[in-house]
């Protein structure tokens, strides 16, 4: 549940991310206590969505780099690919793999995770190397 916490937080407020994580994700909780059925209809389906595209660009369990999952990368590509469903690069597979080496995402996935620069800069390496390159 905290990822797809982690992923709504991150996709909506992204821009506006204030550590701690746990704090940025409990004030996000709190303001969308009560959302109307359309947006419930809406973010579910853009999750679906989403699960559905990374499984079939990039395979079953793309986030586990190193063995165990990394929560820093599921929440930066996650995010990536939530906000470019319509426009998926023929070579993503490609992308991906050279996002994984890419010493600056490196860097944002392996240590102080929850600074604001790293989660900016994390979130910005994915979309930029995954969808604009």
């Amino acid at each position: 549940m905290e990822l797809i916490l982690r992923y709504n937080g991150l996709f909506h407020w992204g821009k506006d991310y204030k550590k701690p994580m746990k704090d940025f994700l409990s004030t996000f909780m709190k303001r969308n206590r009560n959302p109307s059925d359309k947006l419930i209809e809406q973010e579910q389906e853009r999750f679906k969505k989403t699960c559905n595209l990374i499984v079939v660009s990039l395979g079953e369990k793309p986030f586990n780099p190193r063995g165990a999952l990394n929560a820093a990368v599921f929440d930066s590509v996650f995010v990536a690919f939530a906000k470019h469903l319509g426009s998926c690069p023929s070579d993503i597979r490609e992308r991906y793999e050279a996002l994984k080496a890419d010493d600056d995402f490196n860097k944002y996935t392996r240590s102080s995770t929850t600074d604001i620069e790293v989660v900016k800069g994390r979130l910005e390496k994915a979309e930029e190397m995954l969808f604009k390159g």
